[in-house]
């Protein structure tokens, strides 16, 4: 068991570290999410399913309490740097006071959406992904949808309302389309890359104000049948 917890909350140390009060001295900046993409069913019947985590960083600040998966924090903006981090399992009375099963430090880049995602990999191990969006200004009356495969499957293709949006990403890699930007919602399907066969969807996506941006995540296991999406939506990037 210990073992297996190491693993799993190894895949969350990038997750939640990049917080510290020292990180305001300096001038670049960075914002970043902190995204649970690892369904605790994947891992065992032993298992809570939503696999509840609380994050200190700098020592003695509790950054993140009772993390499930399906769940994103954030945002958090603080200067590029590095930054020290224990992740220990959810305590509901005294967070983040549970024993740190792992502690380190993790440097961060600036100017980006940072999207840190604890994660399935191909073979179904937990593991970390760090994805990074463009800040550019979105065109207007458009949205951007940046699709991030974070799950334990091949590579897949993202159709969007029935038209092919983004032709393959391959797992820990990301890649981003412009769509229109209608009021209401947008239907999202997961296909494997080569494939008309739905895997995911169709789904729905939030669709943003103009030049907004969409952040999908796609997470859990293919073989287990727990794909799922994640979605964060950014408001009015100018």
């Amino acid at each position: 068991m210990k073992s297996m917890e190491k693993r799993i909350f190894a895949a969350l140390l990038v997750a939640a570290s990049f917080f510290s009060p020292a990180a305001f001295a300096q001038e670049a900046t960075t914002t970043f999410y902190v995204v649970h993409g690892i369904p605790g069913r994947d891992l065992g019947p032993e298992f809570d399913p939503r696999l509840p985590v609380d994050v200190r960083v700098a020592g003695e600040i509790c950054l993140v309490e009772g993390l499930v998966f399906g769940e994103v924090a954030g945002p958090f903006t603080v200067a590029a740097g590095t930054y020290d981090v224990a992740i220990s399992p959810a305590s509901s009375t005294a967070p983040c006071s549970n024993e740190p099963v792992i502690t380190g430090e993790v440097r961060v880049a600036p100017n980006r959406f940072n999207s840190v995602v604890a994660a399935l990999d191909p073979a179904g191990a937990p593991t970390a992904y760090v994805f990074r969006a463009d800040q550019k200004a979105v065109r207007d009356g458009r949205t951007r949808l940046v699709a991030n495969h974070a799950a334990a499957a091949p590579a897949v293709k993202i159709v969007v309302d029935g038209s092919v949006a983004i032709r393959s990403i391959a797992p820990g890699a990301n890649d981003a389309a412009l769509v229109p930007s209608e009021p209401g919602t947008l239907s999202l399907e997961v296909q494997p890359a080569g494939s008309r066969q739905t895997v995911l969807g169709p789904a729905p996506v939030v669709a943003t104000p103009p030049q907004g941006v969409v952040l999908g995540f796609v997470v859990g296991s293919a073989e287990s049948g727990s794909l799922a999406l994640i979605q964060k939506v950014i408001p009015g990037v100018f």
